[in-house]
């Protein structure tokens, strides 16, 4: 999944270098791991909440790594079944608003690390597409709340993500906003 060209036009070309270069370190991937379960702790048992949560993510690893974590949006398939998402052009300004009719999925990328903290909430709560309950049933251990893998394995267990377009930071921003409003409601 190359998204490079995604960060350069929604950030800039030097930000997708800096992507590119970047190498995590143990801490790294720890602070994923912990910001991610906290977020889960935390965020309210909703399916189909991948952009707030993606977004609140990203910004809470802000003060635990130098690289930005992006948020990314696109398709998911499971067993080669699009689960997520649409065909057609992807215009990334229904990001700036909420939009209902959107289909698609939203997760995060910090360096070559894919990060879900919505799609086993999503596919275990009975709401979600039957392919995508079947695989994360047959794949995933019960124990396990959110997908932290390399990027370039997740087809290894029969997911793929198709990237199409990756969250300015004031799209991020206002859904972690937004997120945190959700959060302080309950």
């Amino acid at each position: 999944m190359d998204i490079k060209p995604l960060i350069a036009a929604s950030f800039s070309p030097e930000e997708a270098e800096a992507y590119a270069a970047y190498s995590l370190s143990d801490a790294d991937r720890a602070a994923l791991a912990a910001t991610g379960a906290d977020l889960l702790k935390h965020f309210p048992p909703i399916p189909a909440a991948c952009l707030p949560m993606s977004s609140l993510h990203s910004v809470l690893l802000e003060k635990h790594v130098k690289q930005k974590a992006y948020v990314v949006v696109g398709s998911v398939y499971a067993d080669r079944v699009r689960v997520f998402g649409e065909d057609g052009e992807l215009d990334g300004k229904r990001f700036s608003q909420s939009d209902p009719s959107w289909d698609g999925h939203g997760w995060i990328v910090l360096g070559d690390q894919l990060a879900d903290a919505s799609l086993f909430r999503t596919a275990r709560s009975g709401k979600g597409h039957p392919a995508l309950a079947a695989l994360v049933k047959r794949e995933v251990s019960p124990q396990a709340a959110m997908m932290i893998c390399d990027a370039s394995d997740t087809e290894k267990s029969g997911l793929r993500y198709e990237a199409r377009y990756v969250l300015t930071q004031d799209q991020v921003d206002d859904l972690a906003r937004g997120a945190g409003r959700l959060m302080g409601a309950l």
